[in-house]
């Protein structure tokens, strides 16, 4: 896995993740995640790719797999977040080196 900046190609599986993030936490006890429509408007993750405040995780072959928050406080829950979502101890490791440098 290797994580690198999104871009405008990435749009499209971005909103994907964030939808399929927002029917799992309505599912699972949060259903206002991210108001009323329950993910993030496009219009910001397209602010945030602009300005370069956005990621994406891609495994070996090149799909896109995540979308991390660059201000994600992995030390105040962040970590147990990533691992609910599926990533192992490795990948964790490799998302925090990244944003913390």
């Amino acid at each position: 896995m290797r994580i690198r900046h999104s871009t405008e190609r990435d749009l499209n599986r971005i909103m994907e993740i964030y939808c399929f993030a927002g029917k799992y936490t309505a599912e699972h006890g949060n259903p206002n995640q991210w108001g009323p429509t329950n993910r993030p408007p496009e219009e910001l993750i397209r602010r945030d790719i602009s300005g370069g405040n956005s990621y994406v995780c891609v495994n070996d072959e090149g799909t896109v797999i995540g979308t991390p928050f660059e201000s994600m406080d992995l030390k105040a829950g962040g970590e147990e977040y990533l691992r609910r979502g599926g990533l192992d101890e490795e990948q964790i490791a490799k998302i925090e080196a990244y944003l913390i440098g």
